[in-house]
């Protein structure tokens, strides 16, 4: 991420996307394991104590969850924009 912040001018990429790149990876592990949530996602916050070990629905977890779908959501939404910029500049990145 720093190099492509470094070179987002060369590359007509707007610093804003990347900022908002970098701010959804805190969300994540940087090895693309689970982080705060992915564990969170092991253990009841209903009924503290409780853990999972296969998929459930905790009412606790609301909030969590909806910010893990609104960050896929907003991820696919920015999909089409990076995959249209890509063919428009692949043959000038070389």
């Amino acid at each position: 991420m720093d190099l492509l912040g470094d070179n987002h001018k060369k590359l007509g990429i707007n610093i804003d996307a990347i900022t908002s790149i970098r701010e959804l990876r805190k969300t994540y592990h940087y090895f693309s394991h689970p982080g705060k949530i992915g564990f969170d996602m092991l253990r009841s916050f209903k009924n503290p104590g409780e853990i999972f070990l296969d998929g459930c629905f905790d009412p606790g977890k609301l909030k969590l969850y909806k910010i893990e779908l609104d960050n896929r959501n907003y991820l696919t939404q920015k999909i089409p924009q990076v995959l249209d910029w890509v063919i428009e500049n692949v043959e000038t990145l070389e």
